[in-house]
């Protein structure tokens, strides 16, 4: 499991659930460039994280700030 990958675990509170199908749910983190990721874990017969570029962020539900992030980890 690599550390975005625990990161995005560990930040559960603020995941948006996307489907009723299986179990699939996105964190959306604006990083220190300016830009905002999406990460994005889907459980079906495997399970699948990935990271992606998120190019249009006026609609987004909840974006939270990297160095928010980093504080809510080390508590």
């Amino acid at each position: 499991m690599s550390v975005l990958e625990r990161l995005f675990f560990f930040l559960s509170d603020y995941q948006i659930h996307e489907s009723d199908c299986f179990p699939e749910d996105s964190l959306y983190i604006k990083i220190k460039t300016g830009d905002t990721i999406k990460m994005h874990y889907i459980t079906g017969q495997g399970a699948d994280f990935s990271i992606s570029l998120v190019k249009d962020t006026d609609k987004l539900p909840l974006v939270i700030d990297w160095d928010y992030a980093m504080q809510l980890v080390r508590g």
